[in-house]
């Protein structure tokens, strides 16, 4: 099950500090999905 739309904002859009973490498996579809929204993110070179 891929992360919600509104989950994904708050991961990646929505600053914040983490505090904790739980016991939820990463599966390897949320990974494919984080790497989709970070594989073409500002690098050091264009900012």
């Amino acid at each position: 099950m891929a992360p919600s739309a509104s989950a994904r904002e708050e991961l990646f859009i929505t600053p914040r500090t983490v505090s904790h973490f739980t016991n939820q498996e990463v599966t390897d579809e949320m990974l494919r999905e984080i790497y989709n929204l970070t594989k073409m993110g500002p690098t050091a070179f264009n900012s």
